[in-house]
C-alpha cells in the first residue's frame, strides 16, 4: 500500500531535469545585470574619488592624518596656509 503523503506525478514520464534547465536558462540574463551594475558602482566609486581629489577633499584628511588634528577651521587654515607655502616655494618659470 501506498503512502497517500507521497505525491506521485501525474506524468512518471516526465523528469525534472527539464524543469531545471529552464530555471538555469531563465538565471542566466540576471548575470550579466549583475556584472554591469558591479562596474557601475565600481566607476561611481572611482568618480567620487576623483572629485575627491580633485577639490582637495583628499588631501585635506591626509593633512588631517599626517598632524594629528580634527578637522575645524584652524585646522583647514592651517592646510591652505601650508599649500600656500608648498606653491610659493615651486620654482616659476619664465
Amino acid at each position: 500500500m501506498s503512502d497517500p503523503r507521497v505525491k506521485t506525478p501525474c506524468h512518471p514520464e516526465r523528469s525534472e531535469a527539464p524543469a531545471q534547465r529552464t530555471l538555469r536558462e531563465a538565471e542566466g540574463p540576471l548575470f550579466p545585470l549583475q556584472l554591469l551594475a558591479s562596474k557601475a558602482f565600481e566607476a561611481c566609486k572611482l568618480a567620487y574619488a576623483a572629485l575627491r581629489e580633485i577639490f582637495d577633499e583628499s588631501a585635506y584628511q591626509r593633512f588631517l592624518a599626517r598632524h594629528s588634528l580634527t578637522s575645524s577651521t584652524t585646522a583647514y587654515k592651517l592646510f591652505l596656509r601650508e599649500g600656500e607655502a608648498a606653491k610659493a616655494r615651486r620654482p616659476r618659470c619664465c
